[in-house]
């Protein structure tokens, strides 16, 4: 099996484990990403993915510890970023820096700078000084499995050209927007460059399709307390299981609806109102 390739994210080395089958034993290499969005005052009632720095700061030390322990065996842990929303800088990167955690923040690069309630390119750059890692989400977060391909180079390559023009780095991995994704995706973003590709499916093992590395992730909010942090560092747990669990039965609703109604329903429940492709509030 190819090596992992994880080298440029210096918290995060992918634990390497036998998997027996019928005909062989492969090397199946395992993490836990973490997902967030927004870190802010408001919590869920400013947007449904959102964490209080209290809370964030709770998990934060809950992964210290258990990475510390000798008494535990605990998944490695990553931490990523999704959107580019202000609150990644502040309060985030300050609460990072006091964890002395790095995290991988994908950026919808259109959003940039242009976008109110977002980023802009010198506070992006701040974090790469910082030795945070950015990554693309895109350049107007839209729905990849639902683009020509026109739509698709502009939104895997033009985003792609445009974080390596103003930030000066190669960009190579990518976070699906709205978590969707299918071959034709992956097979568009390795043409245009890319060697990983983030997820939004709630599981630890890395694989690779289409000459790209897949690395799935767990989406991060407010009910995720300390205890529960802790049990999720753990392999084989009940709550990752139940996350697959939610998560298939969210696919399954998406299918019978389609991603159009689908889209209206999750903006209706949040309260939010959203554009016709992201779930991000146009607020």
């Amino acid at each position: 099996m190819r090596p992992i390739e994880m080298s440029s994210d210096p918290n995060t080395t992918p634990r390497t484990q036998n998997s027996d089958t019928s005909a062989t034993t492969m090397m199946q290499q395992t993490a836990l990403f973490l997902m967030y969005h927004r870190v802010a005052p408001g919590g869920p009632a400013s947007y449904p993915y959102t964490v209080t720095p209290q809370r964030f700061k709770e998990q934060l030390d809950v992964v210290a510890a258990v990475e510390a322990s000798r008494d535990e065996s605990p998944l490695p842990c990553g931490l990523t970023f999704d959107d580019g929303h202000e609150s990644n800088y502040d309060p985030a990167m300050a609460l990072l820096a006091t964890s002395r955690r790095k995290a991988r923040f994908f950026v919808t690069a259109g959003w940039i700078g242009t976008r109110v309630g977002f980023m802009r390119w010198p506070q992006v750059k701040e974090l790469l000084e910082a030795g945070h890692l950015v990554g693309s989400h895109g350049w107007s977060h839209k729905n990849l499995t639902r683009c020509s391909e026109e739509e698709l180079q502009v939104e895997l390559s033009r985003s792609k050209n445009e974080l390596e023009q103003r930030l000066g780095r190669s960009i190579e991995s990518i976070s699906m927007p709205g978590g969707r994704w299918n071959a034709r995706v992956l097979r568009a973003c390795a043409e245009f460059g890319y060697r990983q590709v983030f997820t939004s499916d709630p599981e630890t093992v890395i694989r690779f399709r289409e000459g790209i590395q897949i690395l799935p992730r767990f989406i991060a909010t407010q009910s995720l307390t300390a205890s529960r942090l802790r049990r999720l560092l753990r392999t084989g747990n009940h709550l990752l299981y139940s996350a697959r669990l939610a998560h298939q039965a969210k696919e399954a609703i998406r299918w019978s609806l389609g991603d159009k109604l689908y889209h209206r329903v999750w903006c209706l429940l949040s309260g939010w109102k959203c554009d016709e492709e992201s779930t991000v509030p146009l607020k």
